[in-house]
């Protein structure tokens, strides 16, 4: 297994665990437990590789999951994300990075994930939680609808981490 997916497939499954829904505080939620690790990880390092590993690996699930939820409802992903985008002020980092995916021009998904990082620190760690939770949610509504198996959804992001890893 790749190390793209050595990180992100226990997140999806951390915000997929109903305490994530319920969960009042961030060190109740069980994806925020798994983004906390990983970033005491690399304070013990000095560097901030595992937490940018996991940052892009999220991000890359997430936009792979909304272009499968696009398909399924028949619009082009920036028509879904406008759809789905509610103008909240703390997911601005969320629909500013998955629109980044698909726009022709602006900044790239690496651009918006660096200007988060250097905007707040705390703001990068909850867009990480975000975009698990994002995919976890799209995924369970695809499946839920019958639009695609849980299968076949993590095999189209293990195909877009490894497209990444390759390039």
């Amino acid at each position: 297994m790749a190390r793209l997916e050595n990180q992100v497939f226990p997140l999806l499954r951390a915000c997929a665990d109903p305490a994530s829904r319920t969960a009042t505080n961030r060190r109740d939620h069980p994806g925020c437990q798994i983004v906390t690790a990983t970033m005491e990880k690399d304070m013990g390092t000095g560097a901030i590789d595992n937490t940018m590993f996991l940052a892009a690996g999220m991000a890359i699930a997430g936009a792979t999951v909304l272009e499968l939820g696009a398909v399924h409802r028949g619009v082009r992903a920036p028509a879904f994300i406008d759809a789905l985008d509610r103008g909240r002020p703390e997911e601005k980092w969320l629909m500013t990075l998955l629109r980044s995916f698909f726009a022709e021009d602006g900044p790239t998904p690496p651009d918006v994930l660096g200007q988060c990082w250097e905007s707040s620190q705390d703001e990068f760690y909850d867009l990480i939680v975000q975009l698990g939770d994002f995919a976890a949610t799209l995924i369970d509504r695809l499946t839920r609808r019958g639009a695609y198996t849980e299968a076949e959804i993590l095999l189209e992001i293990v195909d877009a981490l490894g497209d990444e890893e390759a390039g």
